[in-house]
């Protein structure tokens, strides 16, 4: 009797573990389907340009702006940010240590970041049962065996657009940063730069949680 039920807490213990990592797939699913639907709204698409230039600003306002309420705040080119069209800002403690920094571009700044897209295969949860014709093109090559058609995903996903890296950095984010990390409160940044009703803005100024992943 104790050797079955050693065999059946293993099974459990299998089942178990197969079962949490499926979930986790299934989430990871969800996650990957919830940064697509934020391109299909301009208040949330990190890529959609118009919305996210608002109002332009050089960085010599930006840097103006800034020194009136952070007056130890210092703007300097380091090495190689010449080239990349970018600066730092940094905010040295009485130590003369850094306490904080942080990069933003040279010239007219969007108000806020500007991301760039790309494309990719996710677990395509709205359909569970496949047949023969879902299978994606390939050919016999001989010496390779089947090789599948790379410009259409594998059975079981579907190719989706979501959100990828920054491109241009906008001065609300920059502002952001500050708030988030503690150099200046939003009741501060607010009364010089004024509020965003954008969702980004709301989420991380505590507003209201719109629960987007960036």
């Amino acid at each position: 009797m104790l050797v079955k039920d050693t065999e059946f807490i293993e099974r459990a213990k299998s089942q178990a573990a197969v079962e949490a990592y499926r979930e986790q797939v299934i989430a990871w699913a969800r996650l990957e389907e919830a940064n697509c639907s934020l391109l299909l709204d301009p208040d949330t698409d990190p890529t959609f340009i118009p919305k996210r230039l608002g109002r332009t600003m050089t960085h010599e306002a930006l840097e103006r702006k800034i020194k009136k309420l952070v007056p130890a705040m210092q703007f300097v080119s380091g090495p190689g940010t010449q080239i990349l069209n970018t600066k730092k800002m940094i905010l040295l403690g009485p130590d003369g240590q850094e306490r904080w920094s942080c990069i933003y571009n040279i010239g007219v700044i969007p108000e806020r970041s500007i991301c760039a897209r790309m494309q990719k295969d996710v677990l395509d949860l709205s359909k569970v049962v496949y047949s023969r014709a879902d299978l994606p093109k390939y050919e016999f090559v001989p010496g390779e065996g089947y090789v599948w058609d790379p410009t259409t995903p594998a059975m079981g996903f579907k190719r989706v657009d979501i959100p990828h890296r920054e491109i241009k950095r906008g001065w609300r984010t920059i502002l952001l940063r500050m708030i988030v990390e503690d150099v200046l409160p939003l009741a501060a940044i607010e009364r010089v730069f004024g509020s965003d009703n954008t969702p980004n803005w709301q989420q991380h100024t505590g507003k209201k949680d719109w629960r987007l992943p960036f």
